[in-house]
C-alpha cells in the first residue's frame, strides 16, 4: 500500500476533510482486474460516481491505511 499526500481544489478553500480510498488489484483469467464502486444517489457531492471503495477519516481509525481497509469492508464486504 502507498500513501498520496497531495494538494486538492477544496484545499485551496480550507474545506479538507482527511480520507483514502484502497485500489484493489487482482489476477482473474489472465488479466489484470480493478474493483471499482458506484456511489449511492444522494443529493451531494459524490452522487452516484464511479471510484474506488474508499471515504473519510472517523475517530476509531489508526491511520488512513486502516480507513481505507475499514471502508472496503464497508462498502464491498472485502477485507483484505
Amino acid at each position: 500500500m502507498a500513501l498520496f499526500h497531495g494538494e486538492s481544489p477544496s484545499e485551496k478553500n480550507n474545506l479538507t476533510q482527511t480520507g483514502s480510498v484502497l485500489i484493489l488489484i487482482f489476477p482473474k483469467n489472465k488479466k489484470i482486474n480493478i474493483v471499482l464502486i458506484q456511489r449511492a444517489t444522494y443529493p451531494g457531492v459524490h452522487s452516484g460516481q464511479i471510484s474506488f471503495p474508499g471515504g473519510k477519516f472517523e475517530k476509531g481509525d489508526k491511520d488512513l491505511i486502516d480507513t481505507a481497509l475499514r471502508e472496503t469492508k464497508e462498502e464491498i464486504g472485502a477485507s483484505v
